[in-house]
């Protein structure tokens, strides 16, 4: 005798006994015929929502002749508003525990949950993580090896975010912190007053993006005669001093800040 299966509530299914009886097919009839639809307006309303089927397809389905397949019936279950589909397409499934003046009253109390923020759940995504610190002070190494994948709170990752790093040391203070998460857009180039993670020599550096007019002019002009702005990277903390690129060291933009 083929066993029962039972769902997470303790109900008790019985599939054999579910499919002689064609619960799933009566069940989409009275859903169907709850909203006031006919065959073909419930047609119309699956094709609406990315589902093609026949009026006579559907028919089957409700008369037993065949059945929905796992993505139809999802579909079809939000198009019916079905809240709980398998509660609703079973013949065990229980009276309901509110009236519609209830349900009204549930729903409003869920908005005002969600409105909250208190209660929302979390959800994470893999993101790049650079393995070493970035230095707000003196440099580390930063290249292709130095990143592995790690899971974050969507939340605490900004739009556009390519990847984080950890800050190290103090020179970005007030605005960052030893040890504080920082989150980078991948990109080549700057505006000035942009907070951008650089490699100088292959080592990483946190800092702000400056451009200023050099004082050895003659040195920074080109042989078409265009004078070129000096790059100047600036710490937060004034207790630091500025990185002027150029000089002697092979400058790299990894990205810009963005939090």
């Amino acid at each position: 005798m083929p066993a029962k299966i039972t769902d997470i509530t303790g109900s008790r299914y019985d599939y054999n006994a579910e499919r002689r009886g064609n619960i799933i097919g009566k069940k989409i009839k009275a859903a169907r015929k709850a909203r006031g639809w006919s065959l073909q307006r419930f047609r119309e309303e699956l094709e609406n929502s990315g589902l093609e089927l026949t009026a006579q397809a559907l028919s089957k389905w409700e008369t037993g002749g065949a059945v929905p397949n796992a993505y139809q019936f999802l579909l079809m279950a939000r198009v019916l508003g079905v809240k709980d589909p398998f509660e609703f397409f079973t013949s065990s499934s229980p009276r309901p525990e509110l009236n519609e003046e209830g349900e009204d009253k549930l729903r409003d109390y869920k908005k005002l949950l969600k409105l909250s923020g208190l209660y929302r759940p979390r959800f994470f995504r893999e993101m790049p993580r650079c393995i070493n610190r970035v230095s707000a002070g003196t440099g580390v190494r930063l290249d292709d090896d130095s990143f592995e994948m790690a899971d974050f709170d969507e939340d605490e990752i900004p739009e556009g975010a390519d990847y984080s790093i950890v800050i190290s040391g103090n020179s970005m203070e007030p605005r960052y912190r030893d040890g504080q998460v920082i989150w980078v857009e991948k990109c080549s180039s700057l505006k000035p007053g942009d907070i951008g993670v650089f490699v100088i020599d292959g080592e990483g550096y946190v800092k702000k993006y400056e451009e200023r007019i050099p004082e050895d002019k003659e040195r920074y002009t080109d042989s078409e005669g265009v004078l070129h702005k000096q790059i100047v990277l600036v710490p937060l903390n004034e207790d630091y001093d500025e990185i002027i690129a150029g000089e002697g060291a092979s400058l790299m933009i990894a990205g810009k800040v963005l939090n």
